[in-house]
């Protein structure tokens, strides 16, 4: 279920190098909605947290959900409502709360006790996909089996957040990107051989950093 407000103006995709006016924007509303802390980081309850990105749109109603087979439709909408200013909509709601430091629990596998996990995606997208990650975190999809003219991957800004593409589901973090450059998998499909294969990319590529 989408929720959309008219604004007055449109905002411009790109106005100036690290614009990203439309994100936090989203992000607001996102936050405002509700969240909980879970393991010392805010999480939405209401919005779904990735709905923050440019490249989320509206299904078009009439068409057909590919994962439910249901069709699309618009609920409700009142186009007499006069449009929003951006200032007036979001301008006095919080930007996300920052995560908290949490302590380790005993025995517990903390991943960025890997050095390799401690490379800001930016970077590994950079040195491993030969892709820079623009400011507001959108390139084309690294899977070579998916041809995305239209930039649906979201790069996160450092290492806990990671990669992860809308329209085909690829995501992880540097081995996972490592991986899916060769073909093969990401997530908790990565393991056994495909593990090591994609670990030995990432280890001659950054080995002596």
């Amino acid at each position: 279920m989408h929720c959309y407000w008219r604004l007055l103006n449109p905002l411009q995709a790109h106005t100036q190098e690290g614009d990203d006016t439309i994100e936090r924007a989203h992000e607001r509303l996102i936050y405002a909605l509700g969240y909980e802390w879970r393991q010392g980081r805010p999480t939405p309850t209401v919005a779904d947290g990735v709905c923050k990105d440019r490249s989320r749109v509206m299904r078009l109603a009439g068409t057909v959900n590919g994962k439910t087979g249901r069709y699309a439709r618009v609920m409700w909408a009142d186009l007499a409502l006069a449009p929003w200013r951006l200032r007036d909509l979001v301008g006095d709601l919080h930007d996300p709360p920052k995560p908290r430091a949490v302590g380790r629990r005993a025995g517990a596998v903390v991943a960025h006790d890997d050095p390799f996990k401690q490379i800001a995606p930016v970077e590994y997208f950079r040195r491993l996909a030969a892709i820079e990650v623009p400011q507001h975190g959108l390139v084309s999809c690294p899977n070579p089996e998916h041809p995305d003219a239209t930039p649906s991957c979201h790069v996160g800004r450092d290492a806990g957040e990671g990669w992860c593409c809308h329209g085909c589901g690829a995501a992880g973090a540097i081995y996972d990107l490592a991986s899916v450059l060769a073909g093969g998998p990401t997530g908790r499909w990565l393991r056994g051989a495909q593990f090591r294969r994609a670990a030995e990319v990432v280890r001659r590529e950054f080995g002596g950093t």
